[in-house]
């Protein structure tokens, strides 16, 4: 790995928007209580590697049918639900599991190239596979002798 140049003004900036990001989450989570457009928010892991960038979302109990994934204008949103399956007649004595819709976004670096996200579903865990655009991945340049 090659020795960076300590850059103040970029680490300033991505504290920034990781402020933004968890104020936006507050917001958009106060207004979905108020609207009930959401009523629980499923937690995430987001991750980076040389090549991509992953999302990886806890959803227990819920079918690949049941979420919708878009892309707009550099903001990643997965929304879905999470319905109870209830028979009428059974009477609850605890329920601690949360049911109901959710919404979460994810403001997207620029290198993110959108036509190749991609999105899997297994044993509970939404898996989101964002590439990077060729040109933002590092390159090793050669040195010619002579």
């Amino acid at each position: 790995m090659m020795p960076m140049r300590w850059d103040p003004w970029r680490d300033f900036m991505s504290m920034k928007r990781q402020i933004d990001r968890m104020f936006d989450d507050f917001l958009r989570r106060s207004e979905a209580r108020e609207t009930e457009e959401a009523d629980w928010c499923p937690i995430a892991d987001v991750y980076e590697t040389d090549n991509e960038f992953r999302i990886v979302m806890e959803v227990p109990g819920m079918k690949k049918e049941d979420f919708k994934i878009s892309v707009h204008d550099g903001v990643l949103t997965i929304r879905g639900e999470r319905k109870r399956e209830t028979k009428s007649t059974e009477n609850f004595l605890i329920s601690e599991r949360i049911y109901g819709k959710f919404q979460r976004s994810f403001t997207l670096p620029n290198n993110v190239d959108t036509e190749k996200i991609s999105a899997s579903y297994r044993d509970g865990v939404l898996t989101l596979t964002l590439p990077k655009k060729e040109e933002s991945k590092p390159k090793e340049i050669p040195i010619s002798v002579g």
